[in-house]
């Protein structure tokens, strides 16, 4: 029996334990109401496994990071009857393929440790490419296939795939680039779409050429997606020939922040709309889900954020544990900031030296 959960709503900054909450899992004999609640933490008197409530620093970024996973609304298959916290699903688990402990998902046999909804039909097809120096482990890209059978993830080093070159080549191609020719998602007659590219790679393995001058980039990429941006080395393979596709791109109209844990460089501060992988799927999905005749396609969508938000979550308690840390958006950022400007420095000792 399929159930619906929701996030609960954001009540009490004062614990996390009460901040968010998934409906509780149980032998319904329908949908739950999204008061209902699978708990993500414990009572305010302290935590499932017996640990007192943490307390959560009231920062900006972490109360807006709670409200958008008390948005969210997950499916999952009941589990025998038995109710089940969610503190079950945060644990480590035995991969069943490598045997090897890992927390959510193994990224390398890339099995789920946890109960997870039903498959996902999204209706199109999903190729990823992901740069061979993106960490399975970091990406969120990685579980996006267990949770629906139409994601492919694909890492790049060439010579191509035939079956990659395949599916390029076939018509209803897109990719998601916010090239000067890009359409917004909201203006693309998804009727034509019948698959989408996406390219998954961090910041640090864009070629200069794009990411060294963000104030010269700000009229065309003020809305691009983050993984896209800095995977010039894929957009350029000619064997690809990803530019030769009609791309779609986040604009004005659909643009909305990322609650991606993992921030962008700071000398990048001023480039909006970076997205993480499976946030960008999941808002091209729901895009398209308010296409005319298609009729209402957005049933589920959440379930691919399943991994993203229970790793949200993890991230968002272990730095409230921490009375000497803020959050994973503050924290970050001052790291990168301090990295950025060291790196000032050194480059400034060395012209010092060449000209002494």
């Amino acid at each position: 029996m399929l159930l619906q959960h929701s996030v609960g709503s954001l009540q009490n900054l004062e614990a996390l334990a009460e901040i968010h909450k998934l409906g509780e899992l149980g032998n319904h004999a329908g949908p739950v109401e999204p008061s209902a609640g699978l708990s993500m933490g414990g009572s305010s008197d302290g935590c499932a496994d017996g640990r007192p409530a943490v307390k959560t620093t009231r920062c900006d970024s972490t109360t807006a990071a709670m409200a958008f996973l008390s948005t969210l609304k997950f499916s999952i298959d009941d589990i025998d009857g038995d109710a089940a916290s969610l503190e079950d699903c945060l644990g480590k688990g035995r991969c069943p393929g490598c045997s090897k402990w890992a927390r959510l998902y193994c990224p390398h046999c890339v099995r789920s440790v946890v109960p997870i909804p039903e498959p996902l039909h999204l209706g199109l097809q999903v190729l990823i490419f992901r740069h061979p120096k993106e960490a399975a482990a970091k990406s969120s890209a990685t579980p996006l296939p267990l949770l629906s059978p139409d994601v492919q993830v694909s890492e790049w080093r060439p010579p191509c795939g035939s079956q990659d070159l395949l599916f390029l080549q076939s018509p209803g191609t897109w990719l998601v680039y916010p090239s000067e020719s890009a359409v917004d998602v909201s203006h693309v007659k998804w009727e034509e779409v019948q698959r989408i590219v996406l390219v998954d790679s961090r910041w640090k393995h864009a070629r200069t050429g794009l990411s060294g001058k963000a104030s010269q980039i700000s009229g065309i990429f003020d809305f691009v997606v983050f993984f896209c941006f800095q995977a010039q080395a894929i957009l350029e393979d000619e064997e690809l020939k990803l530019r030769a596709l009609p791309a779609m791109k986040f604009g004005p109209e659909s643009s909305a922040p990322s609650r991606f844990w993992r921030s962008a460089t700071e000398r990048l501060a001023d480039v909006q709309g970076l997205l993480s992988t499976a946030e960008c799927l999941h808002r091209i999905l729901k895009a398209r889900s308010l296409g005319p005749g298609l009729g209402d396609t957005s049933q589920r969508l959440d379930d691919l954020l399943f991994f993203f938000a229970l790793r949200l979550r993890l991230v968002i308690q272990e730095y409230a544990e921490d009375p000497d840390r803020c959050c994973p958006w503050c924290t970050e950022a001052e790291r990168r900031k301090c990295v950025h400007e060291g790196n000032e420095r050194k480059r400034q000792e060395a012209l010092d030296c060449q000209e002494g």
